[in-house]
C-alpha cells in the first residue's frame, strides 16, 4: 500500500518521467516481495532463515515514505528472492524420499543421508549468505533425485524413435548404475554422463534452421508427389523443430531438453532416408504431374475460349484473353523443358487472375476506360485511394492547410504517376507519406485547446487528454467530440465535461477500418480537430514483372529528375531530342513493355553524355570510368600563369554528391587525374566550379 500511494503522488505531479528509473526498480522490489509473500506463507523449516529476515525487511519498508527509503532496502530483499528461488530446487526432494514407489525407493536410500546433512543445514543456517553458499550442493540434489526420470523417459522417446540400438543400450547401462550406485558422488557421475551423451546428440545432428531448411524443401517435394506417408514424418519434424527453436528462447526443464535432443537425433538420422525415397520416384511419377499440369492449363485454356464467345466485344477483353494464351503457352513450354514447379506457378497464377479479372468484368464491363486485366484492377485500386484522399482535403479544408495545398497536390500527382509506371511498391510508400502529411497539416489549430490522441490496439480504443483555456476555474464546462471519417460522415460523438483546472481525459471505442478519422472539439465558440491515421495494410502481391517495371521506373525518376538539375540549357537547347525518347519510356512502363523500356533508358544515357556536358572556351573537363579508376583531365583558359587548386564535384543520378576531388593543374590550365574509385552502376556527372564558371561531363558505371 505505502508503494502505491508513494507511486500515486508521484503520477499526480506530473513527475513521472523523472523517475522512471525508480519507479521501474520500485515495481521491481514489489514483485519479489509478493513472491516472498507466497513462498512464505507456509511454515516450512527449509525456509527459516529467510522468514525471518524477510519479517524483518518487510517492517522496515512498511514505515518508509519516500521513494529512496523504499530503494534502500532493495539489495537486502534481491538476496532474500534469490535465496528463496534457490531453495524452491528442493521443494520436491523430500516428497521424493518419503515417497513409497517402489521405484523411488532405492534411490531415496541412497541420497537420504546426505539430504539429512544438507536439511539439517540449512534450516539452522544464520545468515541468507549460508543458503547461497550451499548453491551447488542444493542442485547436485536436485540433479540425483531426477535423474533416474529423465534416462527412463528419454529411453522410452528412444524407442519411439527407432534410434540406433547403441544409444538405447547406453541408456539402459546408465540406469542399471543408478540403481547400483552406493553414494551421491556415484550419481553425480552418471548425471555428468548423462549430459554428456545429450550434447553428443546435439553435436552430432545439423543445426536448427539447417534442418528446418531441409525439411521444409522435403516437404514441399513430398506435397507436390502426394507422398502422404513421408509427408506425415516430415510434419512431425517439423513441429519438432519448432518447438526446439521457442525452447531456446525460454528455460525448458532437464527432462523435457532430453526428450527433444532425442527427438531431433531421430529427425536428422531420418531425413537422409525420406530423401533418397523421395528423389528415387521413377519417371512415371514426373510424366503424372506433368500431364496434370496440362490438363489444368487445358481447363483454363477453355473457360478462356468460352469466356470470348460471350465476352469479345467488351472493352479490352480480348488483350487480357490473349496475354492469358501467351503465358498458358509458356508453361506449356517449360513443362516440355521439365521445369515443372515454374510451369505449376505459372497456371496457378494465371486461375488466380481469370477468377479476379473475370469478376470485375461481370460487376461493371464499362467499368474502366481500357478494359480489365489484374494490372488495371490495381491501378483502379489505387487511384481510388488517391480520389478519397483527395475529397477528404476537399471536405476538411481550412485556412491552417492553404500554405501546403500545393505541396499536396505535387505529393498525389507523384502518386499517380508512380500507379501509371506499375510502381506499386513506391506508390504504396508515397500514399502512407501523404496520409502523415495530411495528419500533420489538415488538423484545425486553436490556440485555446491543446489536446493529444492516440490509439490503444490491446484495448482498442482511443485515449485522449488536453486542456482548455478557462477564463473562470470554478466551473465545470461541456466539451462535444465529434469522429468523421474521410467522406465527412459522422463516426460517433461524446459529450463530456474538463475539470475546473481546465484538465480534460477520456476514451471511447475506436474505429479499426483502416483510414484517416478527422476529431473535432468544440469548447465554447473555440473549435479545433487533429486527425488519427488507423494504418491501411496491403495485402497485394507482387511478381518478378512486377519487380522488373518497379526497378525500370526507380531507374527513369532518377534520370527525369537528373537531367533536369544538371542538364541547364542544353537540356532545353535539345528539348527535342529528349521527350519523344522519356514519352516512350512513359508508355512502355505504362504497357508493362521491359524490353523496351530497358532499350530506351539506355538511349536516354548516351544522350545524356552526349547532350548535356556544358563546355566553353574558358573551362571544359571530361570524365570517364573505367576498371574501377576514374579519370579526370581538362583545362581552364588563364590570364596568369600559376599553378591552381582545382576541385571537382561528382553527383550520382539520385542528385546525391558522392565525391569532391581536389587536384591540380600546371601553370598553363591543363589538368588530369586518375584515382581508384568503386561507384555503383549509373549515371553520374563530374561538375568543375572555376571561379565564375562551371563545366561538367557525364559518364556512365556500367
Amino acid at each position: 500500500r505505502s508503494l502505491g500511494m508513494i507511486g500515486m503522488r508521484v503520477l499526480a505531479r506530473g513527475t513521472g518521467s523523472l523517475y522512471a528509473a525508480e519507479l521501474d526498480e520500485l515495481v521491481d522490489l514489489l514483485t519479489k516481495a509478493r513472491f516472498l509473500d507466497a513462498v512464505l506463507r507456509k511454515d516450512v523449516p527449509l525456509y527459516n532463515i529467510i522468514s525471518i529476515n524477510w519479517d524483518n525487511a518487510k517492517s522496515s519498508l512498511e514505515n518508509k515514505g519516500t521513494i529512496d527509503g523504499f530503494l534502500e532496502s532493495k539489495e537486502r530483499v534481491d538476496k532474500l528472492h534469490e535465496a528463496a528461488l534457490l531453495l524452491r530446487n528442493l521443494d520436491k526432494v523430500d516428497r521424493f524420499i518419503s515417497s513409497d514407489k517402489e521405484e523411488n525407493s532405492q534411490l531415496a536410500n541412497i541420497i537420504k543421508p546426505e539430504w539429512d546433512i544438507l536439511q539439517s543445514s540449512l534450516q539452522v543456517a544464520t545468515s541468507v549468505d549460508d543458503v547461497l553458499n550451499s548453491r551447488q550442493e542444493i542442485m547436485d540434489m536436485k540433479g540425483v533425485t531426477k535423474i533416474s526420470s529423465r534416462i527412463s523417459k528419454t529411453m522410452d522417446v528412444s524407442r519411439q524413435t527407432n534410434l540406433d540400438s547403441g544409444a538405447i543400450d547406453m541408456l539402459e547401462g546408465l540406469l542399471v548404475r543408478v540403481e547400483e550406485a552406493n553414494s551421491v558422488s556415484e550419481i553425480l557421475d552418471i548425471v555428468s554422463e548423462f549430459d554428456q551423451s545429450i550434447n553428443e546428440l546435439r553435436e552430432k545432428r545439423n543445426p536448427l534452421s539447417v534442418l528446418k531448411f531441409e525439411y521444409a524443401t522435403m516437404k514441399a517435394k513430398a506435397e507436390l508427389q502426394a507422398d502422404y506417408k513421408n509427408l506425415v514424418i516430415i510434419n512431425n519434424a517439423l513441429k519438432i523443430i519448432d518447438i526446439a527453436q521457442k525452447m531456446e528462447d525460454g528455460n525448458p526443464t532437464g527432462s523435457k531438453i532430453d526428450r527433444i535432443e532425442v527427438l531431433l537425433a531421430g529427425a536428422s538420422s531420418k531425413r537422409p532416408e525420406i530423401k533418397a525415397e523421395l528423389d528415387s520416384y521413377s519417371k512415371d511419377a514426373h510424366k503424372v504431374r506433368a500431364s496434370d499440369i496440362l490438363q489444368r492449363a487445358k481447363s483454363l485454356e477453355n473457360l478462356i475460349y468460352l469466356g470470348e464467345r460471350n465476352n469479345r466485344f467488351l472493352l479490352g477483353y480480348t488483350d487480357f484473353t490473349d496475354s492469358m494464351m501467351e503465358e498458358l503457352n509458356d508453361a506449356r513450354d517449360l513443362v516440355m523443358q521439365s521445369d515443372l514447379d515454374a510451369a505449376d506457378t505459372i497456371v496457378r497464377q494465371l486461375f488466380e487472375d481469370w477468377q479476379e479479372v473475370s469478376k470485375a468484368y461481370a460487376e461493371d464491363p464499362l467499368g474502366s476506360g481500357v478494359g480489365y486485366n489484374v494490372d488495371e484492377l490495381r491501378k483502379i485500386e489505387y487511384r481510388e485511394r488517391i480520389t478519397v484522399l483527395s475529397n477528404m482535403v476537399s471536405n476538411f479544408y481550412n485556412a491552417d492547410f492553404a500554405p501546403y495545398s500545393s505541396q499536396f497536390v505535387q505529393m498525389t500527382e507523384k502518386a499517380s504517376e508512380l500507379v501509371d509506371y506499375g510502381n506499386y511498391v513506391d506508390a504504396e510508400s508515397k500514399l502512407s507519406e501523404i496520409r502523415d502529411f495530411l495528419k500533420d497539416k489538415l488538423a484545425l489549430e486553436n490556440k485555446k485547446i491543446i489536446f493529444d490522441i492516440w490509439y490503444n490496439p490491446e484495448k482498442d480504443i482511443w485515449i485522449m487528454e488536453g486542456f482548455v483555456d478557462k477564463p473562470y476555474h470554478e466551473i465545470r464546462e461541456k466539451i462535444e467530440l465529434t469522429v468523421y471519417d474521410m467522406e465527412e460522415n459522422v463516426h460517433s460523438t461524446l459529450k463530456f465535461f474538463d475539470t475546473r483546472d481546465g484538465k480534460f481525459y477520456t476514451q471511447w471505442h475506436a474505429p479499426t477500418k483502416p483510414g484517416l478519422y478527422v476529431v473535432k472539439l468544440q469548447y465554447q465558440d473555440a473549435n479545433t480537430s487533429q486527425i488519427v491515421n488507423v494504418e491501411e495494410r496491403s495485402d497485394i502481391r507482387y511478381r518478378p514483372s512486377d519487380h522488373e517495371n518497379i526497378n525500370l521506373s526507380r531507374e527513369f525518376e532518377d534520370l527525369e529528375t537528373f537531367i533536369k538539375e544538371f542538364g541547364g540549357n542544353n537540356l532545353e537547347n535539345h528539348k527535342a531530342k529528349f521527350d519523344p525518347i522519356i514519352a516512350d519510356i512513359k508508355a512502355g512502363l505504362y504497357d508493362k513493355d521491359v524490353d523496351t523500356v530497358d532499350s530506351k533508358l539506355s538511349d536516354l544515357e548516351n544522350m545524356i553524355e552526349r547532350y548535356l556536358p556544358i563546355r566553353s572556351r574558358s573551362a571544359v573537363i571530361e570524365a570517364h570510368y573505367e576498371d574501377n579508376k576514374i579519370h579526370i583531365s581538362g583545362a581552364v583558359y588563364k590570364t596568369l600563369y600559376f599553378s591552381e587548386d582545382l576541385f571537382v564535384d561528382i553527383f550520382d543520378q539520385k542528385g546525391n554528391r558522392v565525391d569532391e576531388i581536389a587536384l591540380k593543374d600546371t601553370s598553363s590550365g591543363n589538368f588530369y587525374e586518375e584515382i581508384s574509385k568503386s561507384y555503383t552502376p549509373g549515371t553520374y556527372v563530374a561538375h568543375l566550379q572555376y571561379h565564375d564558371l562551371t563545366a561538367s561531363d557525364f559518364f556512365h558505371v556500367r
